[in-house]
């Protein structure tokens, strides 16, 4: 039997994950940990454990490290990127274990925004200009402001004017200002495996909902889509799964994100037979990566919300 931690299950990637590895069909055990008791994973777990927020780093390290040993865990998986950040600069505390995610050179680089689109730009794909001084930045109204570490869309901006360029500017900690690309209407998100030898991709056109998560999905078949993806594959010498977004203008494709892990979309693409996460695990176990086949036929995808109801343990 294979025992996984994984962490912040009560949100939705920790959630789809723990769908995808049970979608395995192997002898699985999963220790489960987030700062809520009652979340949407909670259920589907073995077991349930409490965990230290990870602004306290030495106590989630120190809860992890125990929880490794004690629940004898084979494979550790932070979920989100704050936690990839602490593993990955604390790699050596974790060699007890296998811990599922991206190199460090990856994580550098996917991890800051500005040294993202530098990235993009040396290697030949197509991405927003950015800079990180508003002195020097173009001034082509509307653009986008956004803090270089952030996750998520939480802390992006759409500026149409130079007063509000500088007091946002003033306002942020980090902040890089990125030319506008597109619109809402033509968003798109990659997903991409790589054991190394195999490429497999997934490309969604989305809709944003709740949560900055993928509300709304149509797959995506495009020849200059599976080119973004094995470039960014084999230039990243990617082992492992990520997610880049991306906007569509003027018949090309621009990337303006990489997220270094599993993403959001990950409850989709299981559906349609694409699982990077058995995948990931598959390629530690020395088992080889079966290419991937998208499905030829327009696909379209909802997401909806669930509700959950948790009971106390009653004494009989």
């Amino acid at each position: 039997m294979i025992k996984f931690l994984i962490t912040a299950i009560g949100g939705d990637i920790g959630y789809g994950i723990i769908k995808a590895l049970k979608a395995r069909n192997r002898s699985i055990y999963i220790v489960g940990c987030d700062v809520i008791r009652y979340n949407m994973s909670y259920d589907l777990v073995d077991e349930f454990l409490i965990s230290p927020a990870y602004k306290d780093e030495d106590k989630w390290i120190e809860f992890v490290n125990d929880t490794i040993l004690t629940k004898q865990i084979d494979y550790f998986w932070p979920v989100t990127e704050t936690e990839l950040k602490i593993v990955d600069k604390n790699r050596n505390l974790f060699a007890s274990t296998t811990v599922v995610m991206n190199s460090h050179n990856i994580l550098q680089i996917a991890t800051d925004k500005m040294l993202t689109a530098k990235f993009l730009s040396e290697n030949g794909v197509m991405a927003p200009k950015t800079w990180d001084d508003v002195e020097t930045c173009e001034k082509n109204f509307p653009v986008i402001v956004k803090e270089k570490f952030s996750c998520g869309s939480h802390s992006v901006h759409v500026v149409n004017d130079e007063d509000n360029l500088r007091a946002m500017f003033a306002g942020m900690d980090d902040p890089i200002v990125q030319e506008y690309i597109g619109d809402n209407s033509e968003e798109y998100t990659l997903a991409i495996f790589s054991d190394g030898k195999i490429i497999n991709y997934i490309a969604f056109k989305r809709q944003l909902g709740f949560g900055g998560m993928s509300r709304y999905v149509e797959l995506i078949h495009d020849i200059e889509i599976k080119k973004i993806a094995e470039k960014i594959a084999v230039t990243f010498d990617l082992h492992g799964s990520i997610n880049v977004q991306m906007r569509k203008h003027g018949g090309d494709y621009y990337v303006f994100e990489i997220n270094p892990r599993i993403s959001s979309t990950i409850g989709f693409r299981l559906q349609l037979g694409f699982n990077d996460v058995s995948w990931w695990i598959d390629m530690f176990e020395g088992i080889e990566t079966v290419p991937y086949i998208c499905p030829e036929e327009k696909i379209f995808g909802v997401r909806s919300v669930e509700e959950k109801i948790f009971y106390e343990d009653r004494k009989e």
